[in-house]
């Protein structure tokens, strides 16, 4: 058995019992994507199990496919001889415009008579490129049904959308369905094609050396302290140790100031705003007892934002605790609340919500979600400021040692 297939298994929410069946029967990756319903009978003879099974692994090849098929942003236009293609910039605009020698001269004229024609031409090319998908984007924009057409459309119109900055979940209804975290992996596959499975493959580690390092360094953790360190290191329940770690995961990081614009009408001003270790961790991760609470949580967040100037960005919620006897989690998006199987998926789905919908990190908890993107996933911080954060070097170099 491999680290995949125990990874999977975990995710999916299956006992220590379970994974220790697929470990006596040594199934890896590839074995596991061939099982077939005889051999899941004898793996599950409980009929509610095998159900969760099956359908967890059919959404898993459905992915796996999804993943493997590649296709071209813009077809090759018929007009233009792409081995012996040139490119001329025209005086308006600078934009870069093929030419072969071959097309029309109304399309490529650079004579200031010729101007508006040549931009209406540059114009029209561009629509032939993107008309290809219009069918396609109106239909996601408009329909959520059937599943297959909308997997498959989401799947060919992926480069196109994340190219042209086009996703919102406003934007796109099947984001908001309980499945539409499905639609957000298949972007962040098209962008990260190697990254999709870091957290899964790195958190077990992580809690090895996360455990490591308390033991050392010894870090203020706050009131909750005690119950966390417990929970992570004599978990009661499955489970309960991955919520602890992610839990003082904020913890191990000081707050820092943060420059906000907020613009009033035509006019526009600038605060400092430095938020306190209890809101850098509610940036990130936010307990409640009852499901009732998610929607008033999130507009207290709205509200709170707007009165700063901000948005309220993806975080993860929880719901229950270990005395409880069922804990939900959820990936907050906006308004809308994917609920998942393990806390794993949680902050997974949270992740990639950030790359695939052209969205930011909060800025409370950005120095957090820094730290997550680089040690899990293995993306480099883009801009200079995220890469100077003193504490994500610092945590990297714990965690690794």
């Amino acid at each position: 058995m491999d680290l995949y297939t125990e990874s999977k298994l975990k995710e999916w929410g299956f006992s220590t019992e379970i994974i220790e069946v697929f470990k006596d029967e040594e199934i890896n990756e590839m074995a596991l994507l061939s099982l077939t319903e005889t051999m899941i009978t004898q793996l599950f003879p409980k009929i509610g199990q095998r159900s969760v099974f099956l359908k967890k692994l059919g959404e898993l090849k459905d992915l796996k496919n999804l993943s493997v098929q590649k296709i071209e942003l813009q077809p090759k236009h018929p007009a233009i001889d792409w081995d012996n293609l040139e490119f001329e910039v025209t005086d308006t605009d600078n934009i870069l415009l093929p030419f072969d020698g071959n097309v029309v001269e109304e399309e490529i004229s650079l004579n200031d008579s010729a101007l508006v024609s040549s931009n209406t031409s540059i114009t029209k090319k561009h629509n032939e490129y993107s008309s290809d998908f219009e069918d396609s984007i109106n239909w996601l924009k408009n329909n959520i049904q059937p599943e297959t057409t909308l997997v498959k459309l989401w799947k060919e119109t992926s480069n196109f959308r994340l190219n042209q900055s086009l996703n919102n979940i406003k934007l796109f209804p099947g984001l908001t369905k309980p499945t539409g975290y499905l639609l957000i992996e298949i972007d962040f596959i098209q962008l990260f094609p190697t990254k999709e499975m870091g957290l899964l493959n790195k958190f077990e580690c992580f809690k090895e050396h996360l455990k490591k390092m308390l033991k050392i360094k010894k870090p203020y953790l706050g009131s909750q302290e005690e119950s966390l360190l417990q929970q992570l290191f004599t978990p009661v329940k499955l489970g309960d140790d991955d919520l602890a770690a992610f839990s003082i995961l904020p913890r191990l990081f000081q707050p820092v100031s943060t420059v906000i614009t907020k613009i009033n009408g035509s006019s526009s001003t600038r605060t400092t705003h430095k938020p306190s270790k209890l809101e850098q961790e509610a940036a990130f991760i936010v307990n409640i007892i009852n499901v009732n609470e998610l929607k008033s949580l999130n507009s207290a967040k709205i509200e709170r934002a707007f009165s700063l100037g901000l948005t309220v960005q993806p975080y993860v919620v929880i719901v229950g605790s270990s005395t409880t006897p069922e804990i939900a989690y959820y990936a907050v998006i906006e308004d809308t609340y994917f609920k998942l199987e393990t806390v794993i998926k949680a902050f997974d789905v949270c992740f990639k919500s950030f790359h695939t919908l052209n969205l930011e990190y909060p800025v409370e908890a950005k120095q957090v979600w820094t730290f997550f993107q680089i040690y899990f996933y293995g993306i480099q911080a883009a801009s200079k400021s995220d890469q100077q954060f003193v504490s994500v070097k610092s945590l990297l170099k714990d965690i690794n040692n």
